[in-house]
């Protein structure tokens, strides 16, 4: 989300058990200064240490909108 009265960018992390219902991850809503716009991203885990995972996506969007975060 771009603050743009205040020159700000947020980013926010979610989180889904199914891929269809997403979550905002509590506290993760934060301002990063980086030298070029973020398009999109995913991070995925196996929630082992150690441990690699696999992943497969299927029928992602990237929406145009911009939401404000809670509580930035």
């Amino acid at each position: 989300y771009t603050d743009t009265a205040h020159g700000l960018v947020y980013y926010s992390a979610y989180a889904s058990p199914d891929g269809v219902s997403w979550t905002l991850v509590p506290g993760s809503t934060t301002a990063l200064d980086l030298p070029q716009p973020l398009l999109a991203g995913f991070a995925i885990t196996s929630h082992l240490q150690g441990t690699g995972s696999t992943v497969t996506l299927d029928t992602v969007s990237v929406e145009t909108i911009s939401v404000p975060p809670p509580g930035p």
